[in-house]
């Protein structure tokens, strides 16, 4: 008896597990999909250190330590005026691109969001008054675009989040 009321106690605990997030499809990472299981366990208990799971292993400050030692040591091997900042470029420089990346993507989509808008309004009205020539399909269109652009927008603020929630704590 004494087992079995151990193991429903210990039931929904994540401790000393790895994070699902590092299993995570495309799909899961951007819906949060994978945290929907200790989000629940979260509804209806309260939270300890004990409940929660190891970080994804890109966020274990072991790898940062890593990647910045091994460019730090290839820095002074191979230059005679080492520098910090080609250094972090060098451990980091792929990840600055794809900020610099999404950053543009991001304005773009900024700036097409209300085109688009206005194109889709404009596209009611005519369908709704009956103007010829106005093809039905040209909202699915519209539609879709602004959905793709809200997943734009998506894809670019979830990094900004996860690091806004990691200053906070």
């Amino acid at each position: 008896m004494g087992e079995s009321t151990e193991k429903k106690k210990n039931q929904g605990k994540f401790g000393h597990m790895t994070s699902p997030e590092d299993r995570a499809n495309l799909i899961s990472t951007m819906t949060f999909w994978w945290a929907t299981r200790l989000t629940w366990f979260a509804y209806r208990n309260n939270l300890t250190l004990d409940d929660l799971w190891h970080p994804a292993e890109i966020d274990q400050s072991k790898n940062v330590r890593d990647k910045i030692t091994e460019a730090w040591d290839f820095e002074i091997k191979n230059n005679p005026r080492p520098h910090y900042a080609r250094a972090m470029m060098r451990a980091f420089g792929v990840y600055f691109a794809k900020g610099a990346a999404g950053i543009f993507i991001y304005a773009g989509a900024q700036m097409a969001a209300p085109e688009i808008l206005r194109l889709m309004i404009l596209w009611v009205a005519e369908t709704r008054y009956g103007v010829p020539g106005t093809d039905p399909k040209l909202g699915y269109l519209y539609a879709m675009a602004l959905f793709l652009i809200s997943m734009v927008l998506l894809v670019y603020f979830f990094p900004i989040f996860i690091v806004l929630v990691l200053e906070i704590y």
